[in-house]
C-alpha cells in the first residue's frame, strides 16, 4: 500500500521459510516501485500498465533467490532451487493453464451464461491440457478456480499474464544487472519511475532490450532451463549429497 511520500505499509504472514523470505522480497520491490516513482505526477503514477506492475517486485524476488542459491551449500542450493523452479513453474507453466481457462471462459461468456459445473469443467480441461500426465487427476480440485479472486476483478482481465511477463523481463534485468550493477541501478530507477509514460516495449528499448523479440524471451527462458538442469544434476547426483546431509537438510531461512 503506498503512502505519502513513497513510503509504503507491507502486509504478509512470515513464518521463515524461504518461500516467505521470497514473498517478503517480492513486496519489497513494490514498494521500491512506489518509491521510484513517487516524485512524479499522480496521473502518470495512476497510469502504470498492469503489463509492467510486477517488474520490480518480480526483480527483487529474482535478486534474493539468486543470491541465496549463489551463496549455499549443494544441500541448501537443493532446497532453494526447488522454491525457485516451483515459483518459475506457477508463473510460466501454471500461468499458461490460467491464461487458456481465462481466454476460453471469455470466448463461451460471449454466447450465454455458464454453470458452475461448466466452469469446473472448463477449469479440469484446461489444467489436463498444460500439465498432461504429469498431474494426478483423482487429485484434482474441481471447485479450485472458485478461490482465485483475480477472476473476480473486471479491471484486470488475464489478470496471470504480468506475472509471467514479470519473472521473464525481470531474468533479463538480472542479467543486465550482473553485467553492471553500478549503471543498472540508476537506468532501473529511471524505468520504474517511467512505468506510466509508455509502453512496454518503448521502456524496455532504454535497456536495449527487444521485446518483441523471440530471442529476449528465450533467453530468459534459458535461465530457467540452467536451473533445472542444476537441479537435475543435484538430484542425480552430479554434485554429490552426503546422504546425512540431505536427512537434515530444511528449506528453511
Amino acid at each position: 500500500m503506498p503512502l505519502e511520500g513513497g513510503a509504503s505499509l507491507i502486509l504478509l504472514n512470515h513464518i521463515d521459510s524461504l518461500d516467505d523470505v521470497l514473498v517478503m522480497a517480492h513486496e519489497l520491490g513494490h514498494a521500491y516501485h512506489n518509491l521510484c516513482d513517487s516524485q512524479v505526477s499522480p496521473w502518470r503514477r495512476e497510469s502504470r500498465p498492469t503489463i509492467l506492475a510486477e517488474t520490480a517486485s518480480t526483480f527483487c524476488e529474482i535478486l534474493v533467490a539468486r543470491a541465496a542459491v549463489d551463496q549455499s551449500s549443494p544441500v541448501e542450493r537443493l532446497n532453494m532451487l526447488d522454491a525457485s523452479l516451483m515459483a518459475a513453474n506457477l508463473s510460466v507453466a501454471a500461468m499458461l493453464d490460467v491464461f487458456d481457462f481465462e481466454n476460453t471462459l471469455f470466448e463461451k461468456r460471449a454466447q450465454r451464461e455458464l454453470s458452475a459445473e461448466e466452469l469446473s469443467l472448463l477449469d479440469h480441461d484446461t489444467r489436463l491440457a498444460t500439465f498432461g500426465d504429469a498431474l494426478d487427476v483423482n487429485a484434482l480440485s474441481p471447485h479450485s478456480w472458485k478461490a482465485i479472486p483475480h477472476y473476480y476483478m473486471s479491471s484486470r482481465p488475464y489478470y496471470n499474464y504480468p506475472y509471467t511477463f514479470g519473472l521473464l523481463f525481470g531474468l533479463g534485468l538480472y542479467a543486465r544487472y550482473r553485467e553492471d550493477a553500478d549503471t543498472f541501478r540508476g537506468q532501473f530507477e529511471e524505468l520504474l519511475a517511467s512505468t506510466g509514460d509508455a509502453d512496454a516495449a518503448t521502456l524496455a528499448a532504454r535497456f536495449g532490450f527487444d521485446l518483441r523479440s523471440p530471442d529476449f524471451w528465450e533467453g530468459s527462458l534459458d535461465v530457467v532451463r540452467a536451473d533445472i538442469d542444476h537441479f537435475v544434476g543435484l538430484v542425480e547426483g552430479s554434485f554429490p549429497i552426503p546422504e546425512a546431509a540431505v536427512k537434515q537438510a530444511s528449506p528453511s531461512f
